[in-house]
């Protein structure tokens, strides 16, 4: 007999409005893998309807683990979007500032990090 139990799953959905990840949650059904026998299997594979949802979930599965592995080759080669960068840029400089007993707003902060990237590009190609 195949046993299931209740799983949650968290969703990233943005970001709250200090910066950190935004998450929502749902839960399923998921099937215990470490109870199921190979006779729970065979007892699927005799009734055409489950057996074929069987091969179907499993080439799913299959396909979908192997999209996964070429997706994560895929991001290692590209790089990482400015904005992402420059985002993670401010939100470190407000923590440094505010670890530091001076915090400055998100605008000011948007403000140095520009003006700090602008020095650092003008340095560069003077170099």
């Amino acid at each position: 007999m195949i046993n299931y139990q209740e799983t949650e799953v968290k969703v990233t959905i943005g970001k709250n409005p200090d910066g950190t990840k935004k998450f929502a949650t749902g839960k399923y059904q998921q099937v215990v893998k470490k109870d199921i026998t190979t006779d729970d299997i065979l007892t699927l594979l005799q009734d055409p309807k489950t057996a074929k949802e069987l091969i179907s979930d499993y080439w799913y599965g299959h396909d979908s683990l192997a999209k996964g592995e070429v997706r994560q080759e895929v991001l290692k080669l590209q790089p990482a979007s400015l904005e992402k960068t420059f985002a993670k840029q401010v939100q470190l400089f407000m923590q440094t500032r505010a670890a530091n007993g001076k915090p400055v707003t998100e605008e000011q902060a948007t403000k140095i990090v520009t003006m700090m990237n602008e020095m650092a590009e003008s340095e560069s190609v003077s170099a």
